[in-house]
């Protein structure tokens, strides 16, 4: 079984007695559902390199270690497509999106995506992750796309988009003459009844 790099934690003095769930949630910000799904895990927290329950107190100095298995998107088949990539590390993949490309396959569109191109990159590069967009960008729309390559890093940064700690802007191409330089569209978006793919 192979892991992504364990997620590391040592306990301050003033945490002296806290318990183990407690620096989980409250200080590595792990999320119940992943917690549930870490603890289901062989080797997935340990205290000082033994696995431990969360209900545990933790001492002073104590190293606390989550891991999560790596895992990949065996239903996205890899395909060799150009991708303009920004920035990769251990966590995150940032690429530019061009218009006229979808980012995850969907029923009839199972090749030519933004995820055939990555998880093809991934496997020349012999990493070892899941497509994991954090956020969509639509078929027709450019920009910059971030894809998380653990499922910690994704459940982080959608909690800070949640909180509106991401800020994103869009540019948008005007036909016609704007009449003010600036104003807030306040109105409800519903689906065409002619194209549904259409708000």
């Amino acid at each position: 079984m192979s892991y992504y790099e364990p997620l590391v934690y040592v306990v301050p003095p003033e945490e002296e007695g806290f318990i183990l769930k407690t620096v989980l949630q409250k200080r590595l910000m792990v999320s119940r559902k992943l917690l549930s799904r870490i603890k289901l895990t062989e080797r997935g927290i340990t205290v000082n390199g033994e696995r431990q329950y969360i209900n545990i107190k933790v001492k002073a100095g104590d190293r606390v270690e989550i891991r999560m298995e790596e895992e990949q998107s065996e239903d996205i088949l890899p395909q060799d497509i150009s991708l303009h990539i920004l920035h990769e590390d251990e966590h995150l993949l940032i690429l530019a999106k061009e218009a006229g490309i979808i980012v995850h396959p969907t029923h009839g569109h199972y090749m030519n995506t933004i995820a055939n191109g990555v998880v093809h990159h991934w496997q020349q590069a012999g990493i070892t992750c899941r497509f994991r967009p954090v956020h969509r960008l639509d078929q027709e729309t450019s920009g910059v796309l971030a894809i998380a390559k653990t499922p910690y890093v994704h459940q982080q940064i959608s909690e800070q988009m949640i909180q509106h700690l991401v800020k994103k802007e869009y540019l948008a191409f005007v036909w016609g003459t704007v009449a003010l330089p600036s104003g807030t569209i306040n109105e409800p978006i519903d689906r065409d009844d002619d194209q549904p793919h259409v708000r």
